[in-house]
């Protein structure tokens, strides 16, 4: 993968002619790399947080392949899709050449995330994750998903703000795509990143709910635990969206998590 083409606060990394990765290069400092969840994107998941890191950090924002900016680069959903994700955001790092990188995710990108500070190894310099639990969904959940248009509540709002998001008439083939990711995930033991887990060797941050439908609190705690060097923050009585719900403490929680483990 190589950088072909730079925007206006946004390069471009392409790994064929006509399908790209795009991501947001903003600010200056210590790089700190976002990593969006399942059917966002940099900016729909992340700008209140982009707004308060760039006056100190650089922000390197991908919207990840198959979303967004990055829409014609096939996701390909399977039980690679966060090694691949994971492996995208390499290419970008080395491509910047980037020295060390923190790292910040959430849900399917925290995901990625903690795939990407194994593979970074001491170049990884912390990871902050939030909406994750290393395993799949609950049954229940993905269920949903498998058939967005008769059993997701209020599916004509979701699906017209994934059309604007990736395009018209792509809302129903994304999710249902990635409830059969979840379901092959499902036939290998729910399993996503456990090994990865284990052998994640900077300061790690996770920020979890008692609420949250995606990721049940003893199964994020469990993820905790396989991470050696991980510590766990909940914060009662909220859900998935941690940013989103309570943004200013997880803003808190996150520009400390970056301060405490600068070079």
């Amino acid at each position: 993968m190589t950088r072909t083409g730079r925007f206006v606060g946004e390069r471009i990394v392409r790994d064929s002619a006509s399908a790209e990765v795009a991501y947001d290069d903003l600010g200056s400092g210590e790089v700190v790399v976002l990593l969006h969840g399942f059917a966002g994107t940099a900016h729909a998941h992340f700008d209140p947080l982009i707004e308060a890191l760039t006056p100190t950090y650089r922000i390197i924002a991908p919207d990840l392949r198959g979303y967004g900016r990055s829409a014609r680069l096939a996701r390909m959903p399977d039980t690679e899709m966060f090694r691949r994700d994971a492996r995208d955001v390499q290419a970008i790092l080395d491509d910047i050449a980037a020295p060390f990188a923190h790292i910040v995710g959430f849900s399917d990108g925290a995901e990625a995330g903690i795939i990407l500070a194994s593979q970074l190894g001491t170049r990884a310099r912390s990871l902050t994750v939030w909406g994750v639990s290393g395993r799949i969904p609950p049954p229940e959940v993905v269920s949903l998903y498998a058939e967005p248009e008769t059993r997701i509540p209020n599916w004509p709002r979701l699906r017209d703000r994934l059309d604007e998001l990736h395009g018209q008439g792509r809302a129903v083939g994304i999710v249902s795509a990635w409830a059969g990711a979840m379901s092959e995930f499902a036939q290998h033991g729910g399993d996503i990143n456990g090994r990865e887990a284990a052998s994640v060797t900077c300061p790690t941050l996770v920020l979890a709910s008692d609420s949250d439908p995606y990721n049940p609190l003893e199964r994020t705690q469990e993820l905790v635990a396989r991470i050696p060097t991980a510590r766990l923050i909940v914060l009662p009585q909220a859900g998935h969206d941690l940013l989103h719900e309570r943004g200013p403490q997880v803003i808190a929680l996150i520009k400390r998590m970056l301060a405490s483990s600068q070079a």
